[in-house]
């Protein structure tokens, strides 16, 4: 059996039903499952909520990666595997270095930073070159 591929989806936690970004980010997560992939992402509400609902509807597996940093906050309920950590910064680059590519969506200074995060540890050699997509 082959190992699937990871892609990591950022975005705002702040984006609700009904809002054109998520459904975009549901899409995005439905069509990565249907090409073959496991979605994962920060595990909570907006962005990262509706990619996983978009892959589960589809049939796909999912990882959220969470940190103790968010007490009282859980993983919505479309991710298959939590993986908590106990940092924020353990955190962002636990979603960096698990994925294989990036599909970076609307947000704010958290998506940002992990954008940046991405790019700079592939500008320095820190990480393998791993395609990236900006929406």
């Amino acid at each position: 059996m082959t190992e699937k591929i990871i892609v990591s989806v950022f975005g705002s936690s702040r984006t609700r039903r009904g809002d054109p970004e998520y459904s975009t980010a549901y899409d995005i997560g439905n069509l990565l499952v249907q090409a073959g992939m496991v979605v994962c992402n920060g595990g909570y509400g907006g962005i990262m909520e509706a990619s996983a609902h978009g892959a589960k509807d589809a049939g796909g597996r999912t990882m959220g990666i969470t940190t103790r940093s968010f007490p009282g906050l859980k993983a919505n309920q479309w991710i298959d595997e939590e993986i908590p950590m106990e940092t924020f910064i353990d955190r962002l680059m636990k979603l960096i270095s698990v994925a294989d590519g990036y599909v970076v969506l609307k947000g704010g200074t958290g998506t940002l930073l992990v954008l940046d995060a991405v790019l700079e540890l592939m500008n320095k050699n820190m990480t393998s070159q791993k395609p990236s997509v900006v929406v």
